[in-house]
């Protein structure tokens, strides 16, 4: 520091005196106001609000949401700048980048900053009618930078999406992205940037395998609103649990005690102030909405699994098995109280190097097993299953039974995607195909979605006998099967005069030919030789329909002219009616 050679020697006690006061009051501004959580965490901050239920917390451009529940205490700073203050002092000559006097910059929030806000404008197809698309939308959620200059978000409200951009915590431009990983049974997706000098600035966050305990508080970084600003929710943790993600895939999941915004979904979910414990998810079900989190170690098998190629899935066994408790059951199997498992009720294959109908599955790896199946999970228990996905990368692995009273080791067979009799579309669009004024296509859980928001619909069908509804958790009974059902109501036209409405039937045979697949029908339709074509259903009560094979071919396509429809059939099917 220097002073200027006219200054009187009599003004310097008083300029030190001045500077001594300043620094002090510019110590105190730097005191933040600190709030410790019954979790043990302590978060620092500016409180700008405080009520009897609820805390805001400001940390540079990110805020803060804390409910006073989960409060322990709260230390505020010194705000104020001491009274007197100095005169100002003209002659003091200073850097302002470089001088400790500077006012104080509060620090961006590490966690914020790598939180983005993603944009999307999705196209789904319409599974009522496989021919079109529903009408665009815009989706908005949240997601995080990982390493390799990648953006990790939910699939969720990627899938089908025609346009992706990303726009940075405070930020006025949008980037353009794309999908380069995806995964709808873990609800993950990886985004590219057309631009890579966005992560110039924004720097990569990487999950831990920390996991919190039940009441703990966590915080959900993500976009709610329109706000261009992270919004920061602290929830706090219900439970861990291993559960279905969809009929293919389990996993782990964090329940959170309270909801979090559907624009938070792909956030970042921390504990303290740099541990990352997962992807924050809000979604519904069934109309219900439902917030939780998918923990870093469902995220570390994905982005492991993507570093290879094409993500084939996590490590899973699909035999049934059963709780044993029961003491009848027990002393059934010969099992005395030192012997803990579960029982295969129901094996999947039947080869004696997998599990059997009858075994007792007592450990996996290390892991024992306990009465109700469960083995330890940090300070948690959950199912057994979730051992055959910790080392994902194996095709077998290693299990003790006890099978017919005598121990064994197993070396078991995982399966990497379950094949259901109703898939998942993944991304694509419904086969269909339309003779005459009827339309077949087949069940996808994307339809199952649709019936599950209608309980009066699902029970109807569940009444008549639906496939749809009685199978709905089945693998194919053969190689190639599919359900092929009737997805809307007959187009208009007097071919179908006297006929019921047959949506959400599904076909049984043809001219007494039980069909396979869509593609099997395409063909029975195509090589008939008869005059009429007989159409039978599975549901009870459904009506036979018969229809003149020539009127329908000749009527087809003026029928898909009078309804816009572009194509009698998607282009597998008609692959199979041109190959005649």
């Amino acid at each position: 520091m220097e002073f200027r050679k006219s200054m009187n020697p009599n003004q310097r006690p008083r300029l030190i005196l001045g500077l001594a006061l300043i620094f002090a009051g510019g110590l105190s501004a730097l005191r933040a106001d600190t709030v410790a959580l019954r979790d043990g965490t302590k978060i620092e901050g500016t409180i700008v609000k405080q009520t009897d239920t609820r805390l805001v917390l400001k940390q540079g451009g990110t805020t803060r949401f804390i409910r006073m529940d989960d409060v322990a205490s709260i230390a505020k700073g010194e705000h104020a700048v001491p009274d007197p203050a100095p005169p100002p002092v003209r002659a003091v000559a200073r850097p302002a980048s470089s001088s400790p006097l500077a006012a104080p910059v509060m620090r961006e929030d590490p966690i914020a900053n790598s939180t983005v806000r993603v944009f999307t404008t999705v196209s789904i197809p319409d599974v009522r009618k496989p021919w079109a698309k529903l009408p665009p939308r815009e989706e908005t959620g949240s997601g995080f930078v990982i390493d390799g200059k990648r953006i990790l978000t939910n699939a969720h409200f990627i899938e089908y999406a025609t346009d992706i951009q990303i726009r940075g915590n405070k930020a006025g431009d949008k980037i353009p992205a794309r999908v380069i990983a995806i995964d709808t049974s873990l609800d993950l997706a990886v985004l590219k940037l057309d631009d890579d000098a966005f992560f110039d600035s924004h720097a990569a966050l990487s999950p831990t395998p920390l996991v919190p305990g039940t009441r703990q508080i966590v915080q959900t970084f993500g976009y709610s609103d329109d706000s261009s600003n992270v919004t920061v929710l602290n929830p706090s943790v219900a439970t861990l649990t291993f559960a279905p993600y969809d009929a293919q895939t389990s996993g782990l999941m964090l329940l959170l005690n309270s909801e979090i915004p559907p624009g938070s979904s792909g956030g970042p979910v921390t504990q303290g102030s740099v541990n990352l414990i997962g992807i924050a998810c809000c979604r519904s079900f069934g109309g219900k909405k439902f917030s939780y989190v998918i923990p870093s170690s469902e995220i570390t098998t994905f982005i492991e699994g993507i570093s290879k190629g094409p993500f084939r899935g996590k490590s899973m066994i699909y035999d049934q098995l059963q709780k044993l408790e029961n003491p009848a059951l027990r002393e059934y199997l010969g099992l005395d109280s030192t012997r803990h498992g579960v029982v295969v009720t129901s094996s999947v294959t039947k080869d004696g190097g997998s599990l059997l109908d009858w075994d007792v599955l007592t450990g996996i790896w290390t892991d024992d097993v306990d009465d109700q199946g469960t083995v330890p999970c940090g300070d948690y228990r959950v199912s057994c299953r979730y051992v055959f996905q910790i080392f994902s990368g194996l095709d077998q692995m290693d299990a003790r039974v006890i099978r017919g009273g005598k121990e064994r080791r197993l070396s078991i067979p995982v399966v990497r995607k379950r094949q259901m009799l109703i898939p998942n579309l993944d991304g694509s669009a419904p086969s269909y195909f339309v003779f005459g004024p009827i339309v077949f296509s087949t069940v996808t859980s994307q339809l199952i979605s649709v019936i599950s928001t209608s309980e009066q619909l699902e029970a109807f069908l569940g009444f008549r006998g639906s496939p749809i509804v009685t199978r709905r958790t089945e693998t194919p009974s053969f190689a190639g099967e599919q359900l092929v059902f009737v997805p809307a109501p007959f187009f208009p036209h007097k071919l179908v005069r006297g006929y019921g409405d047959p949506t959400f039937t599904v076909v049984k045979a043809v001219n007494g030919i039980p069909i396979r697949n869509l593609n099997h029908l395409v063909q029975v339709i195509r090589d008939s030789k008869d005059e009429f074509v007989t159409i039978e259903f599975f549901e009870k009560y459904a009506e036979i329909l018969v229809f003149s094979r020539a009127e329908m071919v000749a009527a087809t396509d003026g029928i898909l002219g009078d309804n816009n429809v572009r194509s009698q059939g998607s282009a597998d099917t008609m692959a199979v009616w041109n190959a005649k």
